[in-house]
């Protein structure tokens, strides 16, 4: 049977529906105009949409839910201003490059998410319904729609994307509307706060200028780099969930982190391994589930890059672990056997641990790694772990190889001898 017939014969079926969504290999969709009541119009991962399926949009006037999430739709009509009712719009990973200015109508809208390399509209300071706005790209506004953004005092969610390096107009001012806008937020109901990037920019203007502030946030993930840890992160004590990227992470900053009771999840990544261990006591860190510690794999030029030490009692509800050390360091500080006290940690279910093998030997990886099987062996839960590898083209010869050219500088070992020799 033909869509076209099909869709005839159920007009009277369709012009009840209420929610309408689209799975598997959908050819075609039937027209909008046969849904006189639709509330829930999800078209998510339809790759077979068109522009000219919804072209009908503004006729749904009961609609309270639309959803267009990686699908093929290029274009928005104009006519979506007349969805007075909607909620909640998600354009992300579609090939929308602007939103019409009747966005900006849209006065009962509370979630609004758009792909990145969009701009939102002029106008946005009349939808005082938005509670969730993703993504700002802050290549694509003006510290205008910034300053709009401050006049909505709903907004608890925002997705943001930096750039640097002159992709951003009027960069200072806009640094100025940015802080001025996130402080508000933070006086007001700001929960959630994702930063992200596609380069290592700095945004090291966060570290001093935000305050107060935003104590009432619950989970704070920021992509950019930032030099040091934020003192006022001390202050955040609703904070549920951190991911954040500093150069070194230090004592102090584990310190400051440890007493943030409410933290569920922790992930810290640098750009530096720390230079001593950072040791992790009984006090603090007491509802923590899930930590990773994810020092930067590339970094050559530096010696004596330690890692984590566990003392017993620490991190008493930690589930999920993963971390990352040099092993020729943690050697050289600590010898064979020194398991990071991952013994300690008796409510543990998953364990990742990278290696990185600069300089080490076959004989050096392979102890390393019983120790961490050993230690994770022992414990009540016995969680599955898995030890990757890193870095096997900075390995050295073993030993036995090795006097056989004494006096001759130590050469890299490749993937195939360490593949051979850990056989």
């Amino acid at each position: 049977m033909e869509n076209q017939n099909f869709w005839l014969i159920g007009t009277k079926i369709l012009s009840h529906v209420r929610s309408f969504s689209v799975f598997g290999d959908t050819k075609k969709i039937p027209p909008l105009l046969h849904f006189q009541v639709l509330r829930v119009l999800d078209l998510q991962d339809y790759s077979n949409l068109e522009d000219n399926d919804i072209r009908n949009i503004g006729n749904l006037i009961h609609l309270r839910y639309l959803s267009l999430y990686n699908s093929n739709i290029s274009k928005i009509p104009i006519q979506i201003g007349k969805l007075k009712y909607l909620q909640t719009l998600d354009l992300r990973y579609t090939r929308i490059k602007e939103l019409p200015a009747t966005v900006a109508q849209l006065q009962q809208l509370v979630h609004l998410f758009v792909p990145a390399g969009v701009g939102l509209p002029n106008g946005i300071c009349k939808m005082g319904a938005l509670e969730e706005i993703s993504l700002l790209d802050c290549s694509k506004n003006s510290p205008k729609v910034v300053q709009e953004l401050g006049n909505l005092t709903n907004i608890k969610v925002i997705g943001i994307r930096w750039c640097a390096d002159g992709a951003i107009n009027d960069e200072g001012s806009f640094k100025k509307s940015l802080i001025s806008w996130l402080c508000m937020l933070g006086e007001r109901k700001l929960q959630s706060l994702r930063i992200e990037t596609m380069e290592h920019w700095y945004m090291d203007f966060l570290v001093e200028s935000w305050w107060p502030p935003p104590r009432h946030m619950q989970r704070f993930s920021i992509g950019p780099i930032l030099s040091r840890l934020p003192k006022w992160i001390c202050y955040l004590s609703e904070l549920t969930d951190l991911s954040i990227f500093i150069e070194q992470v230090e004592g102090g900053d584990i310190n400051m982190l440890k007493d943030l009771n409410a933290l569920r999840c922790l992930q810290i990544l640098t750009t530096k391994h720390p230079r001593e261990s950072l040791i992790i006591s009984p006090s603090g860190f007491q509802h923590l589930e899930d930590f990773h510690f994810l020092p930067s794999m590339y970094w050559r030029n530096s010696k004596g890059m330690l890692s984590l030490k566990f003392e017993a009692g620490a991190m008493p509800r930690l589930n999920k672990l993963w971390f990352r050390f040099v092993v020729q360091d943690t050697l050289s500080a600590y010898g064979v056997g020194f398991d990071f006290g991952i013994s300690h940690l008796s409510s543990l279910k998953r364990l990742w641990v990278s290696i990185n093998c600069r300089g080490a030997r076959v004989c050096d990886i392979e102890a390393a790694k019983a120790t961490i099987e050993s230690a994770a062996s022992i414990l009540p839960n016995r969680p599955s772990h898995e030890v990757h590898i890193f870095g096997e083209e900075e390995m050295v010869r073993q030993e036995e190889q090795m006097e056989g050219t004494s006096g001759s500088k130590e050469e890299p070992v490749s993937e195939q001898q360490y593949r051979t020799c850990a056989g």
